[in-house]
């Protein structure tokens, strides 16, 4: 089997031969600056995935990187769901430990200057009041032709129909991170309470807006499954309680996820760390069916929820990054006490509960995936 029929075999409960092995979440560049020093050559191409300027990539991991690991490629047809034009980037301020600057999408952040994808803080944000969003909404036209790739054509259309490998389309982003960028945390959520009549028009537009920019994928591209882009909770618990979420999201959510199903796709995501458990019932009701990248440390348990859901509920991922950082030992452990018993149930595909940190040694990560390949003998 191809990479593209063990994913939808795996994911729809029928026999595969090989446990298919993805990434959901990616890496983080300073891991892959690291692995330079332990087997990587810098004559691989990875300027493009170290450009942090670099809003969207197709590909979980650089084509590169993945060869050399042994993964399976996964990609993602690259649609603009962002304002455009995009904000100018500027720098406010710089000293030797930090930059603060505005980003494409008009936040303000200050963020390290060695370690600028884990360490950052968000300082502002472009929306605080409905004629702010007001302004925004004329840089989310879903008519604007270039959202997307320059290569789209009947000959693009034709690749993504004959694929080896799953082709997937992210909503990103969804109705959760439109309001993190837009307003920030601590606002977003006020305003559920304050004015949620603007989030219900937020959320309304939104809804739309991606229905309308997708509508061409969806009708014209073979499509395997379509992620949301959330982020919807803590390690404690969702930002919102379940009432909030059905008087509020729900509705727009259960819009799109109709649109898609509408249109042939049967996998959906809402792709979000964190413990996501009071809201699956809800989730499962606005019309998700899969859930990734399940974070361990965020007693997201693949296992109890594979018990708990049956075959209601695909599970991605849980394979925690802390087992990676420790070693052997722990890499053998987490692998035996979960996926064994899961891909014999089915409906479920191991990955990396969140982005590698550069605290992963590469030979950890090479052996994890060794690791995995050893149990493909169990498959067939």
């Amino acid at each position: 089997m191809n990479a593209r029929e063990c994913f939808l075999n795996a994911l729809h409960f029928k026999k595969i031969d090989r446990i298919p092995l993805i990434e959901v979440e990616g890496i983080e560049p300073e891991a892959i600056i690291r692995w330079y020093g332990e087997g990587l050559t810098a004559s691989m191409d990875l300027k493009n995935y170290l450009d942090l300027s670099v809003c969207y990539q197709s590909e979980i991991f650089p084509p590169s990187l993945r060869e050399y690991l042994d993964l399976d490629q996964m990609e993602i047809i690259p649609i603009d769901f962002y304002p455009i034009p995009r904000f100018v980037p500027r720098t406010l301020e710089e000293n030797a430990t930090y930059r603060t600057a505005t980003d494409f999408l008009g936040m303000t952040v200050r963020s390290s200057k060695t370690r600028p994808s884990l360490v950052f803080t968000f300082l502002d944000h472009p929306v605080k009041r409905k004629e702010d969003w007001e302004e925004m909404k004329k840089r989310l036209q879903a008519s604007d032709p270039r959202r997307y790739p320059i290569t789209w054509s009947e000959e693009l259309i034709e690749y993504y129909e004959s694929a080896d490998h799953p082709i997937g389309l992210v909503f990103s982003p969804g109705l959760c991170e439109l309001g993190l960028y837009m307003m920030g945390l601590k606002r977003f959520l006020a305003m559920h309470i304050q004015d949620p009549e603007l989030i219900r028009e937020m959320f309304r537009f939104h809804a739309d807006f991606l229905i309308e920019v997708s509508r061409a994928a969806l009708r014209r591209a073979r499509i395997d499954y379509v992620a949301f882009s959330e982020d919807l909770a803590y390690n404690s618990g969702p930002f919102i309680s379940p009432s909030m979420y059905r008087e509020l999201w729900l509705p727009y959510h259960r819009q799109i996820i109709n649109f898609v199903k509408d249109n042939g796709v049967d996998i959906i995501v809402p792709w979000s760390s964190g413990d996501l458990r009071p809201l699956i019932p809800l989730l499962l009701k606005a019309g998700f069916n899969c859930l990734w990248p399940l974070q361990a440390t965020a007693s997201m348990d693949a296992v109890e929820l594979r018990k708990a859901y049956g075959r209601s509920l695909l599970l991605v991922g849980n394979m925690a990054k802390e087992a990676l950082m420790k070693g052997r030992e722990a890499i053998d452990m987490e692998i035996s006490s979960k996926v064994p018993y899961l891909m014999e149930q089915g409906g479920y595909i191991p990955a990396i509960d969140d982005r590698v940190p550069p605290d992963v040694p590469l030979e950890n990560y090479a052996y994890y995936v060794r690791s995995l390949r050893k149990l493909d003998a169990r498959m067939s």
